[in-house]
């Protein structure tokens, strides 16, 4: 029995910003698959084309491999299943159009579709012929289970949890979810021997504008959140339930990555990895004890509210040079009501206030537009955000991805249309309609959001006393070349 594993090439729209990044869920998949004997390859298309890719910026780009290439490649391997991973509904026009092309290279391999997108709306997927399996939620056991079923020519899909499926009669079954992984510890590490990794190296840092260090790489030490925020999709594939690896396994794959890939910087891809404040500090203790030189990150945002004076310090030792905070809006009520993430804002400024101080560049994430939104609610995040004296702010405009309440509240009221054209759906191009914005308004708001926080950043930075306090806190050359290039970027 073989395996192939597909990352499609992705469709880049004027003003997105290009991922070149290994895909984890991938990876982690083909690792529990070898691990149990079956033989396994994965296909990356973004990775193996993106040099060969141009950008435009009147109309959509095609960044990867071209779908000649990945018919040849799919033709070479002749797997038994295919395995397509469709994290975003905005790329799920090159999913379906990669499950097109293994139909046509073979009619019996066996085509999954898992993710996100598919994981929310698994009748929409499955309404493609070329789709014989939707994964739901968390898909390593759930995968390697149905390929040992089909080796043993054994497969009943009715008998097994986390799939849709279409029934002899051409209805769309959706079988009981398969319980979350409790222990994380069981999983092995990610099989990055089957990706192209000195390509993640080379590629340029689109996704996250800067980075200390080209030889960085992701990791993921937790899975799932317990919040509620009513825009957030994460749950249909990790959960609610919050789950960790141990601070050993953390700080042993990092301590693998530098020694198997001479890797400098990680980016922790948790959605809330300080929930566990003492699991926190033992990662960064590990870390320092075992004297790896690195810098990390968090470009999913970290939790604000479970941050303290001495964790922050025990983290910028550890090599944190950078944290994101999902702040999300200006209006309290708005945020408490509206989002459904309560914070103290007078935690967060002393949280902002005191990262500054160490060292660590502090970046906040807003999201403007939701329904009952005003322009004097925007106005106040704006000016919140500046208040804060955060380094760099993100103002994204609300997308009602599926499965989120959002989405559900935007069918229910008419924001978006019942037939949604999926390859709408990004943070660079609104797409609700509500009773104070259409699209249009929002994306003006959006432009005025940035350009007033980034004035005032830079009148704020041009003052002495900033400058003085920035060069303090510059400890080696890539804290200098960090600087330079944040610079850079904002002019």
């Amino acid at each position: 029995m073989k395996v192939l594993l597909i990352q499609p090439p992705m469709i880049i729209y004027p003003g997105d910003i290009p991922s070149v990044v290994p895909p984890l869920g991938l990876a982690y998949m083909a690792a529990v698959l070898e691990r149990e004997g079956v033989k396994t390859k994965i296909i990356d298309a973004v990775a193996d084309g993106w040099r060969h890719s141009r950008l435009f910026e009147d109309k959509p780009s095609h960044y990867g491999l071209g779908w000649t290439e990945i018919e040849s490649i799919i033709q070479k391997e002749s797997p038994d299943i295919a395995a397509i991973s469709c994290l975003f509904s905005s790329q799920a026009k090159n999913a379906h159009k990669v499950a097109e092309i293994i139909r046509r290279v073979d009619k019996d391999i066996v085509t999954i579709m898992g993710g996100a997108h598919p994981s929310a709306l698994p009748e929409l997927v499955l309404a493609d012929p070329n789709v014989d399996v939707v994964v739901i939620g968390e898909g390593e056991a759930t995968v390697l289970e149905l390929t040992k079923k089909l080796e043993s020519k054994n497969v009943q899909l009715n008998e097994i949890e986390g799939i849709a499926y279409r029934d002899k009669t051409n209805r769309v079954r959706i079988n009981p979810y398969r319980p979350l992984i409790s222990n994380l510890d069981e999983l092995p590490f990610p099989a990055r021997h089957l990706l192209p990794m000195e390509e993640y190296f080379s590629a340029p840092a689109w996704h996250c504008r800067v980075v200390k260090h080209r030889r960085f790489t992701s990791m993921i030490t937790s899975r799932g959140c317990p919040g509620k925020c009513t825009f957030c999709s994460i749950r249909t594939v990790w959960g609610r339930i919050w789950r960790s690896r141990s601070p050993e396994s953390v700080v042993d794959e990092i301590e693998f990555l530098v020694e198997k890939y001479r890797i400098k910087e990680i980016h922790f891809e948790d959605d809330s990895i300080t929930l566990n404040p003492k699991r926190m500090e033992k990662i960064c203790n590990e870390i320092i004890t075992r004297r790896l030189d690195i810098y990390w990150t968090t470009p999913n945002g970290v939790k604000i509210t479970t941050l303290d004076k001495s964790l922050l310090r025990v983290m910028r030792k550890s090599g944190c040079y950078r944290l994101h905070f999902g702040i999300e809006h200006g209006d309290s009520e708005f945020r408490d009501k509206i989002i459904k993430k309560p914070i103290s804002i007078e935690h967060a400024r002393k949280i902002i206030k005191w990262a500054e101080e160490i060292g660590i560049w502090t970046d906040g994430f807003f999201i403007i537009g939701l329904p009952g939104e005003t322009e004097e609610t925007v106005s106040s995040t704006i000016e919140f955000a500046k208040e804060l004296d955060l380094s760099t702010a993100n103002f994204f405009v609300a997308s009602p991805y599926p499965g989120t309440e959002l989405y559900k509240t935007s069918l229910e009221h008419g924001y978006i249309p019942q037939d949604m054209d999926w390859t709408d759906m990004r943070t660079s191009n609104p797409v609700l309609n509500t009773e104070t914005f259409n699209s249009e308004r929002l994306q003006a708001w959006q432009q005025k959001a940035y350009r007033e926080f980034l004035l005032y950043r830079l009148r704020k930075e041009i003052n002495p006393l900033k400058m003085l306090k920035r060069i303090k806190n510059i400890k080696d050359f890539d804290d200098l070349k960090f600087l330079l290039e944040i610079v850079k970027n904002a002019l």
